[in-house]
């Protein structure tokens, strides 16, 4: 990667994330930890730009030419996770009829991110350990040490030091990723980086007729006051709606979501309020599309087509956590594809049971005009999946 690529990576972080004092502080500590091979643990709610921060470690050390491999630690079963990283050989176990390579392989030369660390279990906490410690392991049916030459950076929204002391996260794999711990602030504790992130969003998702979208002062005044449970993601979600509802390029508070127009009751509440668990949907989305042991897409994701998979999941938070329609689905396509799809409404169908069939979304079992999908249960609060229920039938 050039000087100028590495720029640009990092310059989209600072853009991504806010330019607030401390940001401008966060980015001046990135710089010297990039410059050294430690390892680091970023900590910090969902939704804050842990993954960025990673990627512009990365992008600013000496090891930005070579892979930068990322994976969630929460998206893949036990024993799966442990091929996933180390790999394994032929015959180690049902269904691996050829020797694959482990992440930590792909990464030989460059930077292994681990997100949500704390998700693993204390079988793998203890291999990971020796890799820091060595950089060596064992693919899985093999008694031969395999070395790696990677930089190690680890993220989680848990409290591992908690974890420690409650006995689901080892003490002294805590201290050998907390060498450089990188804390990233709620979005709530730096509300003066709201208007630059909605300028940047509003660059990066609108202005697709050629005419540049700007949001009023009352639009804006009403977001800074918002509690942001989800942070800067949940920001970019409400951006991208308020995108869709404005009919005109002068996005008001009515292009809003109703709990941050001004006057809703819990506008103000500085609480996280019951909802989408983004980060799990975010993980189960990536885990059905790479799901084979090859880390190529699955064949059912051609017929996705045009749309990323990004939009698929910004529409799920957006519209998942109630009963949506096969139509206002179809609609969806329509807007974020390459071209205007004749059979979008079969396309929807298409795409509303690939969703199903992975435990995405469930259904209502109602029929004609009657139909409609949500998110699983695995994926809202109780209390959503109650309020769910309430507005239309719950599946069987």
């Amino acid at each position: 990667m050039n000087s100028h690529a590495s720029y640009h990576q990092t310059g989209n972080f600072c853009n991504m994330i806010g330019k607030s004092p401390a940001m401008r502080a966060l980015y001046a500590m990135l710089t010297k930890v990039a410059r050294h091979d430690l390892t680091a643990l970023i900590t910090g709610p969902s939704g804050v730009g842990k993954e960025l921060a990673a990627r512009a470690i990365h992008d600013l050390s000496p090891r930005r030419d070579r892979p930068l491999v990322t994976i969630h630690c929460g998206a893949f079963p036990e024993n799966l996770l442990e091929s996933e990283l180390f790999g394994h050989c032929k015959g180690a176990f049902t269904g691996a009829t050829r020797d694959r390579m482990g992440r930590f392989e792909q990464a030989d030369g460059g930077t292994v991110f681990l997100d949500e660390v704390g998700e693993l279990s204390l079988a793998l906490q203890v291999k990971l350990l020796r890799v820091i410690q060595f950089r060596t392991f064992e693919r899985l049916g093999e008694n031969k040490m395999v070395r790696v030459n990677v930089r190690l950076i680890a993220a989680t929204h848990r409290d591992l030091k908690q974890g420690v002391a409650e006995g689901w996260f080892r003490e002294d794999l805590y201290y050998r990723l907390n060498v450089v711990p990188i804390e990233i602030p709620r979005l709530k504790e730096r509300r003066e980086d709201i208007p630059l992130l909605v300028d940047y969003f509003l660059g990066r998702h609108g202005g697709g007729d050629g005419r540049r979208p700007v949001m009023t002062p009352a639009a804006l005044a009403a977001l800074e006051k918002h509690a942001f449970p989800g942070n800067v993601r949940e920001l970019e979600n409400i951006v991208q709606r308020a995108l869709v509802f404005a009919d005109t390029p002068l996005i008001d508070t009515a292009a809003l979501p109703p709990d941050v127009r001004p006057n809703y009751p819990e506008t103000h509440a500085d609480i996280d309020r019951p909802g989408v668990d983004c980060e799990a949907l975010s993980a189960a989305l990536q885990h059905a599309v790479i799901r084979n042991h090859d880390g190529q897409p699955a064949p059912w994701h051609r017929r996705l087509r045009c749309i990323k998979l990004e939009a698929i999941e910004t529409f799920l938070r957006t519209w998942g956590a109630d009963w949506f329609s096969r139509k206002r689905y179809a609609r969806f396509l329509e807007n974020h594809g390459n071209h205007h799809q004749r059979g979008k409404y079969k396309t929807a169908g298409d795409h509303l049971a690939i969703l199903r069939a992975n435990r995405i979304c469930v259904h209502n079992h109602q029929k004609s005009n009657r139909a409609a999908y949500r998110l699983h249960d695995r994926f809202l609060s109780w209390d959503r999946v109650i309020g769910s229920c309430k507005s239309g039938p719950c599946p069987r």
